[in-house]
């Protein structure tokens, strides 16, 4: 186990990093570092941190052409994928009902929305940019 260590900017003595006060002197130290990593802290708000190491645009836009919403669920948009992925249901589903060949035309456009969405998406998070839950393109 690692355990990271801080400088007392007093004596010069080293504490554990989530220690209150330095070890050495017993003077307090001016902030207390939290045991995780946070990321930015000049996000706007509702915006999340996401890590951009892992992600890939040509890999989400793939994810959505085989179902649509996981390109969404793979950006870390749960809310959308499912949002997205009922509507569809629910529009090939009439159009089995009705043999609408317009109902399939409007799930053709969702689908090819989603998968734009998606790799839109992703190349913002690898750029670093904060995104919302439900944010499009």
């Amino acid at each position: 186990m690692v355990v990271r260590m801080k400088r007392c900017p007093k004596c010069g003595r080293t504490s554990p990093r989530d220690a209150a006060v330095c070890s050495g002197c017993r003077s307090e130290f001016a902030y207390r570092a939290s045991p995780r990593r946070q990321g930015p802290s000049a996000l706007p708000p509702g915006a999340r941190w996401v890590a951009p190491a892992p992600h890939d645009s040509s890999i989400a836009a793939l994810a959505s052409i085989f179902l649509v919403g996981t390109g969404q669920m793979y950006n870390g948009q749960n809310g959308k994928a499912a949002f997205l992925f009922v509507i569809t249901a629910i529009i090939l589903l009439l159009a089995a009902v009705t043999r609408s060949e317009a109902f399939l035309g409007i799930a053709a456009v969702i689908w090819f929305l989603s998968i734009a969405d998606a790799s839109f998406i992703a190349s913002r998070i690898t750029s670093q940019e904060p995104i919302q839950p439900w944010q499009w393109f």
